[in-house]
């Protein structure tokens, strides 16, 4: 049993380590890497990886059309220099169900763009907005929202597919409402919240569990 485990085991790291990386770079010295995202996820194959470098110009929206893995330099990236991966909106298709983010900056929003966007990992992302239309996402050591700004930080959507389960927020901070939270199995955990300019208060038109210890803040 443990020779057929081990066989089984090298079998999928062997499967993980061929997937292709491709480099996303609109710096102005690229010369080998695609220039924007979705030129990128066009050249992709499901299980790819994508590395979108970090960039004082943003780059174009793009959208996500099979399941991949994306990295960017991260929320605050701690160098002299803290540059981004900074796009306006990443949007995520059905296809593009059990795919991760992580480390990318969305200005307008992460959001899935039809239903049933399912199985989604977000870590270390600086989300203005988040739009989701499926269940069991995972959401990590990210920041949600704007205190300045009366756009929700997280809508998840169940006007017309019914309620979305399974979604867990994990040390998290959170800056403008929470719409529509009430699925099964849904919760935040290790989170701060902040006050918002047009709200006040976090939650709205929302049913949420939250696992102690939470945070509350004001400024």
């Amino acid at each position: 049993m443990r020779v057929i485990f081990a066989f089984v085991l090298c079998g999928m790291i062997s499967y993980t380590s061929f997937g292709v990386i491709h480099v996303v770079d609109n710096n102005t010295n690229n010369t080998t890497a695609f220039a924007q995202i979705d030129d990128a996820i066009a050249s992709a194959s499901a299980g790819d990886t994508i590395y979108v470098q970090p960039s004082p110009l943003p780059y174009e929206s793009a959208t996500i059309d099979k399941q991949l893995v994306m990295y960017g330099a991260g929320r605050n990236p701690d160098k002299q220099v803290p540059v981004r991966s900074k796009l306006p909106v990443l949007f995520i298709e059905q296809a593009g169900a059990g795919s991760e983010i992580h480390g990318m900056h969305c200005s307008t929003s992460l959001s899935a763009s039809e239903s049933d966007v399912d199985n989604i990992t977000v870590t270390n992302c600086r989300l203005v907005s988040m739009t989701i239309i499926g269940d069991n996402y995972f959401i990590e050591n990210s920041i949600i929202g704007s205190q300045n700004s009366n756009t929700a930080g997280v809508i998840v959507n169940t006007f017309t597919v019914g309620e979305h389960e399974n979604i867990v927020f994990q040390n998290c901070v959170f800056a403008s409402m929470i719409q529509n939270f009430d699925g099964a199995g849904n919760a935040i955990r290790n989170s701060l919240f902040l006050s918002n300019l047009y709200w006040g208060t976090v939650f709205h038109l929302s049913l949420i569990h939250i696992s102690e210890p939470t945070r509350q803040a004001e400024i």
